[in-house]
């Protein structure tokens, strides 16, 4: 598409020859000219590419990678890489995400986000046994861990009392983990049953 443009000289004849990407242009900036400058005599028209922006190529896969290596991989594409961390059961730097993703087409120069995996917290775990259920909720709380499941189980200790925990008290867990907890129920006691009594059989007098 060619369309005419007002050039800087204005003895000169300025048309617009095509849009396409450039990768040193911004978005309407000129890519290239024709001629490209010089001495032109007057009337004479100019040529011009004008940028549709930076080339797009394909954001390659870098996810379960290490991410002491993807952004190798990454930069040698012409991207910026940016690293956020957060909490995984995956191997320590590990690369969970990106954004964008794999097989998107986009600008070199872009910022491609990898979410990479970093070894939770650990933080010991308190002893629950004998506490009541919004005892072993608070101190688990105050230690970034969380109350699980709570399974009851026949005990002599206290009812509601904690009796077990799932993690034993000292040891650690991942901060956030879900400690699971059997609490103590009463026996039940059982009557054993009665058999009634009953009359004695009627007597008849002999003939």
């Amino acid at each position: 598409m060619r369309r005419d443009i007002k050039p800087a000289n204005a003895m000169l004849t300025g048309t617009i020859d095509k849009r396409e990407p450039c990768a040193d242009q911004a978005v309407g900036l000129v890519c290239r000219q024709t001629p490209a400058g010089g001495q032109l005599a007057k009337g004479r028209p100019v040529t011009v590419v004008v940028s549709t922006g930076a080339p797009k190529t394909e954001v390659p896969d870098v996810t379960d990678k290490d991410q002491s290596d993807a952004p190798r991989t990454l930069e040698e594409k012409g991207f910026e890489v940016r690293t956020r961390r957060i909490d995984s059961t995956r191997a320590p730097g590990t690369v969970l995400e990106q954004n964008p993703q794999a097989g998107e087409q986009a600008a070199k120069g872009t910022d491609i986000t990898l979410t990479a995996a970093e070894a939770p917290e650990r933080v010991t775990v308190s002893d629950l046994t004998g506490r009541t259920v919004s005892e072993a909720r608070k101190l688990l709380t105050e230690s970034n861990l969380k109350l699980g499941t709570t399974t009851e189980v026949t005990s002599t200790s206290p009812a509601g009392s904690v009796v077990d925990q799932s993690i034993t008290a000292g040891e650690t867990a991942a901060a956030g983990s879900p400690i699971d907890v059997q609490l103590a129920t009463p026996r039940h006691r059982t009557t054993p049953n009665s058999t009634p009594t009953l009359p004695p059989p009627p007597t008849f007098p002999l003939p």
